[in-house]
């Protein structure tokens, strides 16, 4: 089991882009650390090789970031907007898909992505894990403040064995958190779990627990 204590939030940006041509800046040192953490790790990773890669001066980049940590937690953001895009362009809806069948999914997801932010900055994700809320993410950046609601409500709305008339938003709510929060944490205190057998069936059934209401 993980027993790194977390001593504070990571450093924030000091500042927000509120212009084009600042949100363009922004947007180049953020996506060249990510190129650099895929490639290099953070052991690649400075603000000389991020001036390399995206052409930003360093007096620029501190003038958004304090330090580096702030910029790999941008970039870690940046990981999770791009596996959203993936799953949206690959997903295709099935017949006859049943509330586990969708749950096994997700969770897959879900592992896929602890993964990528894994290999980007191990330390990292070890030290500040419990910080990075996938669902606050994905609410920003879909400008949609019930995101995890919606989306998880348009998933199982479609499975044959789901009755979306008895459920609330409070389990929709309470299903995403558990799904995150429990599967991440299970993968920080041991990586060998998401390999183990019955890893994945314990995940669901607790998540069915949760809606268990609304089966038919």
């Amino acid at each position: 089991m993980s027993t790194n204590k977390i001593q504070h939030f990571p450093d924030v940006p000091r500042r927000l882009p509120k212009q084009n041509r600042s949100e363009l800046i922004y947007k180049k040192i953020v996506s060249s650390a990510h190129k650099i953490l895929s490639e290099y790790g953070r052991k690649g990773l400075s603000t000389t090789t991020i001036e390399v890669v995206s052409g930003v001066k360093k007096s620029t980049i501190y003038h958004y970031f304090p330090n580096l940590d702030a910029i790999v937690m941008e970039a870690i953001y940046l990981e999770i907007q791009k596996v959203k895009e993936e799953a949206s362009a690959l997903y295709t809806e099935r017949s006859n898909a049943t509330v586990k069948d969708e749950l096994l999914i997700i969770i897959d997801g879900l592992i896929s992505l602890y993964d990528r932010i894994e290999k980007l900055d191990p330390d990292f994700c070890q030290t500040y894990l419990v910080y990075i809320d996938v669902w606050e993410i994905l609410v920003k950046t879909s400008q949609q403040e019930n995101y995890p609601e919606k989306f998880l409500s348009d998933v199982l709305d479609r499975c044959v064995d789901f009755n979306s008339e008895k459920a609330t938003n409070e389990q929709y709510h309470m299903l995403a958190r558990l799904l995150q929060l429990l599967t991440w944490q299970m993968l920080q205190d041991n990586q060998k779990y998401a390999r183990a057998s019955d890893f994945k069936k314990l995940l669901i059934n607790s998540s069915v627990a949760i809606i268990a209401n609304c089966l038919k």
